[in-house]
């Protein structure tokens, strides 16, 4: 048994393992204006807000919210988005969240 775990753990062994040749890790595609995605994304969510929420108005202050902030974040004129706003849509969309929380409890509460 003692032969077989030093045969495992013999450094020439091993060495040929480090020494191969890894596979090149693809870089991820970057899309030329990242806005287009995102509000693609943002308008498939409000679409399907609209449709399970009909008319809720506890909606109108964080969507607005978040609206203002991606439109602040991705402008539309082009450029890049601006990172300082990624921790202010987190929060929006966690506030959207707790506010969908509630509007589910009051729905299942009826």
């Amino acid at each position: 048994m003692a032969d077989r775990i030093d045969e495992l753990f013999n450094p020439e062994r091993l060495r040929r393992h480090w020494e191969a040749p890894s596979a090149p890790v693809p870089e991820p595609a970057v899309p030329e204006d990242p806005s287009v995605p995102v509000r693609a994304q943002y308008q498939a969510l409000l679409d399907s807000l609209d449709q399970r929420y009909p008319g809720a108005a506890a909606l109108r202050f964080p969507l607005e919210t978040l609206s203002g902030l991606i439109d602040a974040a991705f402008p539309t004129e082009g450029g890049g988005a601006d990172p300082k706003q990624r921790g202010a849509i987190v929060a929006a969309l966690e506030n959207l969240e707790e506010t969908l929380w509630a509007l589910d409890v009051a729905r299942v509460r009826r």
